[in-house]
């Protein structure tokens, strides 16, 4: 373990990526390697504080729980793994979820930003989760008051899992099997729905009495402003919105319904200005592959493990950028880091520039692989980035295939 100034965590992890292939987990100035090196503090250099060790569970989800410290979402939820210790905090509402082969773990940005949605609304009267997965949201909305709550999803292995979680927190929630494709969502006056975007038409045509109040998520932000629209008719306009690594979330209520405060965006880690990148950089990544193209462009290409949570470098583009790479579930959070004295900027991708989950494997009961594609103008060269990032089966690792073309420019 590493704690750094704060403001040189960047410059730190430009000179750290390089050289850990598994990683480095990030929570605010500390940065864990696992397994410690020799090298640590040298890389660090004069932006060390503190260089300590730490002893880690044999077991490998037991070690991710330990690793993947449970963020504080909206100033009042921890969502964490029967492994992971309890919060130090009382006033804290601590919510413990076994995973199993259901989505929902707590750290996806939908969940997260549904529940700060939530806190924005003065619980009462009945809820329902829409897409339920491990209950993480049926449960909060238990403990905040709203009653009764019913969870639902497709999947029957979400279902036993949002049941045996409300019970292993002391609520309760009435969980079922239901297909939102084909029958009408449960009437409730508050309903959060996290779906994909052609789910929630489906709920839109099939709802019975529309809410109250409506939280609408697990869609890109470009969806969001399709799924605002079809729910308009009910009498529901957009009171909210937040947006986080390729996700939306929006709350909709009638205009004259109260809504509080955003009080948790003070919670949030706010973006930083960039930080000047050190002078001494690793010009290489351990098992990337490099190729010069006709007419003075770059191939660059590699492929490896990809711990559940930690920041891993997956391109260096030596002088010009570093993509690194969060896997949290079915979502990629990805940095982009510029190294060059030229400005970087986004542009629009051809085609769907989004990020895509597909469940193609059936066989899994949780989306396997997830892709993104980006193009960046460094300068006056373009590149072209694409992702890809296969879960697994293993709930602490996956695997991650990354490749950039760099034009000459």
């Amino acid at each position: 373990m590493l704690r750094v100034r704060a403001e040189s965590v960047e410059s730190v992890l430009d000179r750290l990526l390089p050289l850990v292939p598994a990683g480095v987990y990030v929570e605010g100035d500390e940065l864990l390697v696992v397994p410690a090196r020799d090298d640590l503090a040298d890389a660090a250099g004069d932006d060390l504080l503190e260089l300590a060790e730490r002893e880690l569970p044999d077991d490998p989800e037991q070690r991710i729980a330990v690793l993947l410290q449970a963020p504080v979402v909206g100033g009042r939820f921890v969502v964490r793994s029967p492994s992971a210790p309890p919060p130090s905090d009382p006033s804290l509402e601590d919510i413990v979820v076994e995973r199993g082969s259901a989505f929902g773990t707590g750290l996806h940005p939908t969940t997260q930003r549904c529940l700060e949605l939530m806190l924005a609304l003065e619980p009462g009267g009945s809820f329902a989760d829409l897409g339920c997965g491990t209950g993480v949201l049926s449960i909060a909305a238990a403990r905040l008051g709203w009653e009764p709550v019913v969870a639902v999803d497709y999947d029957e292995a979400s279902v036993d899992s949002a049941r045996a979680n409300a019970e292993r927190n002391g609520v309760v929630v009435e969980s079922r099997q239901a297909d939102l494709l084909a029958e009408p969502p449960p009437a409730a006056d508050t309903v959060v729905a996290n779906v994909p975007v052609h789910v929630h038409r489906a709920v839109r045509e099939r709802l019975e009495r529309p809410p109250r109040r409506l939280i609408a998520s697990g869609v890109s932000p470009d969806e969001a402003d399709e799924v605002v629209a079809a729910y308009a008719g009910l009498g529901l306009v957009e009171r909210r919105r937040y947006a986080q690594s390729g996700w939306a979330a929006v709350l909709l209520a009638a205009e004259d319904e109260p809504i509080r405060e955003a009080a948790a965006e003070a919670d949030r880690r706010r973006e930083q200005p960039p930080a000047e990148p050190p002078e001494r950089l690793p010009s290489t990544l351990p098992g990337q592959l490099e190729t010069e193209l006709p007419g003075g462009g770059l191939a660059f290409s590699c492929s490896r493990e990809l711990p559940t949570g930690a920041r891993v470098a997956a391109i260096l583009a030596p002088g010009l950028f570093r993509v690194d790479v969060r896997h949290l579930e079915d979502t990629l959070v990805i940095s982009v880091r510029n190294l060059s004295p030229e400005p970087l900027r986004f542009l629009p991708d051809r085609g769907p520039p989004r990020t895509i989950v597909t469940t193609a494997e059936t066989a899994l009961k949780r989306p396997l692989a997830t892709n993104a594609r980006m193009r960046l103008l460094v300068g006056t060269r373009e590149a072209k980035i694409t992702l890809s990032a296969l879960s697994g089966l293993s709930p602490v690792s996956g695997r991650i295939v990354a490749q950039a073309i760099v034009g000459a420019g």
